[in-house]
């Protein structure tokens, strides 16, 4: 009986081990049903980064270089091609203070793709600021390909060295600069050079003197019979034809060879000084038929208006002594400047603006 027992509970003790045997492994088991994954859907971190689309370097992108162009012959313009970014309201204000419409063509395009001018559009806007406020004839200014062309044609020495100057702010730019600066009349050349360059009034057009033949012959013409009224009626329309040829021949010499001052001065450029000796010369020989020169001064509308008047009237000053001075034959001289007053152009902003007449008074109580 005893080992009857005994059997049954080695029997039991066997089966209660391998039950927790088989709970032991039944994880890995289950496990080795699961089917293992195929090779070919695994990536490596290599084969994942190739897969990738690469991005496009900056240099593989085209751009093109900006350019820009100011001509003031044979008309007055100004072309910008700049980036995009550099279309701001500060640089459009600018340039139309710098070209205005009509006078002025412009022609402005600021594109995508197109390099940024922010290195030097600065610094070519006071060029142009240079040449405008200076009055320099065949002037110009280009910007292409990292190459600076400037050209002009300077009153004096003076404002040749102050371009000069301002040229070497470009300095701290990558464009390489190509000059072709002259001056009008060089100052190396002597007084025989400049009668060229200020021509004397052609013989035909000077005034001929009121000879006692001449007067006899008017007197012929006019009337047979003359008595002292009428003689003195006659000799005065002479007179007054003489100084209206004479004030056509000063104007006419003022507006093709206008008279310059230093920047921001009322100092006389080595040209205007030359031009007023011819001036002084027209006016002696005829002197006796001239009561009064008025020596009158214009500005453009550009600064206050206070100042550009008080400059005026310096300047117009300067020209009544200068003349003065070199021993013009004339009893009264008066000076006055308008500023920007009496505009000549619909521009308030013009060149032409800015300028000095000269007016031949012949009697003494004319206004």
């Amino acid at each position: 009986m005893i080992s009857k027992l005994v059997l049954l509970l080695g029997a039991l003790t066997g089966a209660f081990i391998a039950y927790l045997c088989v709970q032991n492994n039944k994880g890995l088991l289950t496990s080795l049903e699961k089917p293992l994954p195929v090779q070919s859907q695994i990536q490596t971190p290599r084969e994942e980064a190739a897969t990738e689309t690469p991005p496009i370097p900056d240099e593989a992108i085209a751009y093109n270089p900006p350019s820009f162009i100011y001509e003031n012959t044979p008309e007055e313009h100004l072309a910008l091609h700049a980036g995009s970014t550099d279309k701001t309201e500060a640089l459009l204000t600018k340039i139309a203070e710098y070209c205005q419409e009509p006078q002025c063509k412009t022609e402005l395009d600021f594109a995508e793709n197109t390099d940024s001018a922010e290195t030097w559009q600065e610094n070519v806007l006071q060029i142009v600021a240079f040449f405008q406020k200076n009055n320099i004839r065949n002037a110009s200014v280009k910007i292409e390909k990292e190459i600076l062309a400037v050209k002009g044609d300077f009153p004096d020495q003076e404002s040749l060295d102050a371009f000069k100057t301002l040229l070497a702010s470009f300095s701290n730019t990558p464009l390489k600069i190509e000059e072709n600066l002259n001056l009008s009349i060089p100052e190396a050349q002597e007084e025989t050079a400049a009668e060229e360059n200020i021509k004397e009034p052609a013989p035909e057009t000077e005034p001929e003197p009121v000879t006692p033949e001449v007067l006899q012959d008017i007197q012929t013409e006019v009337k047979p019979v003359q008595t002292k009224k009428d003689e003195t009626k006659v000799l005065e329309d002479v007179q007054q034809k003489n100084i209206l040829k004479m004030q056509d021949e000063i104007t006419s010499l003022l507006k093709t060879h206008p008279i310059y001052f230093q920047t921001n001065s009322n100092e006389l450029t080595l040209d205007s000084k030359k031009l007023l000796d011819k001036i002084i010369d027209l006016v002696n020989r005829n002197s006796e038929e001239i009561a009064k020169l008025r020596i009158l001064g214009h500005t453009d509308a550009s600064g206050p208006a206070e100042y550009n008047k008080l400059l005026s009237q310096k300047r117009a000053e300067k020209v009544r002594d200068y003349l003065t001075e070199h021993h013009i034959k004339v009893p009264t001289l008066e000076a006055t400047g308008y500023g920007e007053e009496r505009p000549i152009s619909q521009n308030p902003h013009a060149k032409e603006n800015r300028r000095v007449e000269i007016e031949i008074i012949k009697e003494a109580n004319h206004d």
